[in-house]
């Protein structure tokens, strides 16, 4: 009997991994942000309407942020949002370890 084949939309573990990976480094730089405009998770959700256990999700990279979301973040954060991008995809493209 042959073998079943895989659907086209079959993520293997290693894809996972990396969309993992990024939504780590998103959350990472995003944390990093927050603090480093002196915003708690609570302030920063009020600024962005965002709620505050979706941030808290964000920054362990649990989930991962819409393009509206990205803006919303980073209008608050007075940042552009492809700086927000642009600086996961450099914590992405680093070691696993580095994150």
């Amino acid at each position: 009997m042959p073998e079943p084949r895989k659907s086209s939309n079959a993520k293997s573990k290693s894809d996972l991994h990396r969309d993992r990976s990024a939504d780590i480094a998103f959350g990472t730089i995003l944390r990093r942000y927050r603090l480093e405009r002196g915003f708690t998770q609570e302030q920063l959700a009020w600024e962005t309407k965002i709620e505050r256990a979706f941030i808290s999700e964000l920054e362990r990279g649990v989930k991962g942020p819409s393009l509206l979301t990205i803006m919303r973040l980073a209008r608050a954060l007075q940042v552009l949002p492809g700086d927000l991008v642009n600086e996961a995809a450099q914590l992405v493209s680093k070691p696993w370890k580095s994150l």
